[in-house]
C-alpha cells in the first residue's frame, strides 16, 4: 500500500510539473512575459550613425567666403581713380621768363612728330645745341600739310630770332630750305637757306600770341621724298 501511494503521488507531481511547463510556454508564445535577456541585448548596443568618408583631395579647412557687395564697393572706392582728361598737361603759354634764353621743344605749343632737342652738325660746324626736325616735301608754296611749329607768346615779346641751317647729315644737298613766319595768322617773313650755309632770321612779334614757323623744300633740283634736316640754333625771344 505504501508503494502504491508513493507511485500515485509521484505521478501527480510529474503531471503538475508538466502543466506548469506548458503554461509557461503558452505565456511566452503569446508575449505575455518579459524577456530580460532581450531587453539587456537591446539596451546594451550603442546607436551608430554612418558618416561618409571625405572625398580624396579634400581638406577640413573652411572655404574662403565670397566678398559681400558692400566689401566690393568699398574695395572699388579705395582703389586709385582713373585720371581724368583734365589731368592731361596743357601745352605751355610762354611768359616773360622765357626771354633771353635758348628755346627748346618743351616751349613749343605744337610741333611735328619727331622734332627734338639735341646736338647736330650744320654748315661744317659740329655739335651745335639746337632744335631739329626732318622735312622731305618739295612745294611751290605752303599748304595745310606743311610741317610747322607753333609757340604761344601771349603778347609778351617784341622779337623772335634764330639761325637756320640744313644739317650735314641731310639726305639731299641740292634743295633750298624755306622758313615762313606767321603771327596771329598773318604773314611776317620768309627765309631761304641753301645747303652748307646759315641764315640769321629775326621776326617782330609785338602783339603776337600765336606764332608759327613753317618749313618746306624747293628748287629745280629738289627731290621729293628725300629728306633735309632742319637745324635751328640760338632760337630766342626778346
Amino acid at each position: 500500500m505504501t508503494g502504491g501511494l508513493s507511485s500515485s503521488t509521484g505521478a501527480r507531481t510529474a503531471s503538475g510539473s508538466c502543466l506548469l511547463v506548458g503554461l509557461a510556454l503558452a505565456l511566452a508564445a503569446c508575449g505575455g512575459g518579459p524577456d530580460p535577456a532581450g531587453q539587456q541585448s537591446s539596451s546594451s548596443q550603442p546607436s551608430t550613425t554612418s558618416v561618409a568618408p571625405p572625398s580624396p583631395g579634400t581638406t577640413d579647412a573652411p572655404s574662403a567666403a565670397s566678398p559681400s557687395p558692400s566689401e566690393e564697393t568699398s574695395s572699388a572706392l579705395e582703389s586709385d581713380p582713373e585720371p581724368s582728361s583734365d589731368d592731361t598737361p596743357r601745352p605751355p603759354v610762354l611768359t616773360k621768363d622765357a626771354s633771353d634764353r635758348d628755346l627748346t621743344t618743351s616751349d613749343f605749343f605744337k610741333k611735328p612728330e619727331g622734332w627734338q632737342d639735341g646736338r647736330f652738325s650744320a654748315a661744317g660746324k659740329q655739335d651745335l645745341p639746337a632744335v631739329s626736325g626732318i622735312v622731305d616735301d618739295c612745294q611751290l608754296e605752303v599748304d595745310e600739310y606743311t610741317p610747322a611749329v607753333e609757340l604761344r607768346l601771349a603778347n609778351n615779346f617784341s622779337t623772335i630770332s634764330m639761325v637756320v641751317a640744313q644739317g650735314d647729315d641731310s639726305e639731299q644737298s641740292d634743295a633750298v630750305l624755306n622758313v615762313r613766319a606767321e603771327g596771329n595768322g598773318t604773314y611776317k617773313d620768309t627765309a631761304h637757306v641753301a645747303f652748307n650755309t646759315t641764315k640769321s632770321f629775326s621776326v617782330p612779334v609785338n602783339g603776337v600770341n600765336a606764332f608759327k614757323l613753317q618749313f618746306w623744300l624747293s628748287g629745280k633740283k629738289c627731290l621729293d621724298g628725300h629728306d633735309v634736316r632742319v637745324v635751328l640754333t640760338n632760337l630766342r625771344l626778346q
